[in-house]
């Protein structure tokens, strides 16, 4: 009997995504309206009962090419629809750690009602890529903010690049060590990393000894985790207000993604 009504959930709940009256019909054959005696006991399903209910699903699949071609449709949208709920509930959870996290080197005022998040790599290829883009977007838009969130996944010289970007204590040397090190093509090690911190009139063996910090040890794994709980993947990856944005996406894509912002704004102020 247990077999029986298993069957029984599995039909119906088949014919929910199907969403068409003949296979609820179908589904209903099964439910005991329908069902001979014989098959309402409480006894396994034998062999030729089990054959014959199988020729029954594959006939009618068979005979309905559609319906199968429509279940697919409402399974995909189901899922992509669950993800897109679990994405806005982690982004509005996390809301917190993503705009507000004291510890992150922030471009732009304070105040700005429009925030862009990114997540990036200093070994990135992308994340240089979309550099210049992205400073050209903050530099047309006084009413923007930009956090940036170090996510050093690619190698272990992208995590001693992190390190010693969060090691840095001035904001302003802070974005000239990250510009120089987003427009440098060549290979990232100790050394370069070294030399740069000296261009830019830094200590090289102070800000290295600081950058293996506990503290900066733990910010690091609290982006990683937030990567993770937001379900990202790659870098570079900018959220916009709430809004996600993976990929070195374009100048017009930046400029779109703002002004949905603002709309949004403007919408939630009448």
């Amino acid at each position: 009997m247990q077999k029986i009504k298993t069957l029984f959930l599995s039909l119906t709940f088949l014919s929910l995504i199907f969403s068409g009256p003949s296979f609820v019909f179908f589904s209903l054959a099964f439910s005991g309206l329908m069902v001979p005696q014989s098959l309402r006991a409480e006894q396994p399903l034998s062999t030729q009962q089990k054959k014959a209910i199988e020729k029954i699903i594959h006939d009618y699949l068979i005979d309905n090419p559609e319906t199968l071609a429509n279940a697919l449709d409402n399974v995909q949208a189901h899922f992509q629809a669950r993800d897109r709920n679990h994405a806005e509930k982690a982004l509005i959870d996390n809301a917190d750690r993503l705009y507000h996290d004291k510890r992150d080197f922030t471009l732009g005022r304070e105040t700005a009602p429009i925030t862009i998040v990114e997540f990036f790599d200093y070994n990135c290829g992308f994340c240089k890529r979309v550099f210049p883009t992205l400073m050209e977007a903050m530099r047309d838009n006084n009413d923007v903010r930009l956090v940036f969130k170090e996510y050093p996944i690619l190698s272990p010289s992208s995590i001693k690049a992190a390190r010693a970007a969060l090691a840095i204590k001035d904001n302003l040397k802070f974005l000239t060590f990250h510009t120089k090190l987003m427009n440098n093509r060549g290979g990232l090690n100790e050394a370069f990393i070294a030399k740069t911190l000296k261009d830019i009139g830094l200590s090289a063996d102070e800000i290295i000894k600081r950058a293996e910090a506990p503290e900066i040890s733990k910010l690091i794994e609290r982006n990683e985790k937030l990567a993770q709980d937001l379900k990202l993947s790659g870098t570079p990856v900018f959220i916009i207000n709430g809004v996600v944005y993976p990929g070195a996406i374009s100048k017009q894509e930046f400029s779109e993604a703002i002004a949905k912002a603002r709309n949004k704004l403007a919408q939630k102020t009448r």
